[in-house]
């Protein structure tokens, strides 16, 4: 009897020690997930963000648009700030836009009308150097 229940006891602490080695396992696996999973979540809330940019910059190239779908079409460009690519809208303020919706705009199959401009934090910022004549050719100093 004692024989036997050396035995069982000693298989138990065996079982014990092959349990504890799954749970380590099982433990490791757990943070591996929860650090995938936590990658994930950071990764949504990035694409997240940058899709309400767009969506913002689209609405705001819409609005634009409409306002100067009212102008005729000669007059109706769009005024891109050459510094940073905002957009100057018919109240004659500026707006962000996306750089994605921007580029979709310059490569529109009908092509948009745009013209280079400077907003004012930019003319501000990038003051413009004045320009000196140069000499006419053939004469030195």
């Amino acid at each position: 009897m004692q024989r036997h229940l050396k035995t069982a006891l000693s298989l138990d602490h065996g079982r014990l020690a092959e349990i504890d080695a799954m749970l380590a396992r099982t433990r490791s696996r757990a943070a591996g997930l929860h650090a995938r999973a936590e990658a994930a979540v950071a990764a949504s809330r990035r694409i997240t963000g940058i899709s309400s940019d767009v969506r913002v910059g689209v609405r705001a190239c819409k609005a634009v648009w409409e306002a100067l779908r009212q102008v005729p079409p000669p007059a109706r460009t769009f005024e891109v700030c050459s510094i940073c690519n905002q957009v100057r809208t018919p109240g004659r303020g500026w707006t962000s836009v996306p750089a994605a919706v921007l580029h979709r705009m310059k490569h529109y199959p009908g092509g948009v009308p745009m013209t280079p401009a400077t907003c004012s934090p930019c003319s501000a910022e990038h003051p413009l150097e004045p320009v000196r004549p140069s000499p006419p050719a053939g004469r030195t100093r």
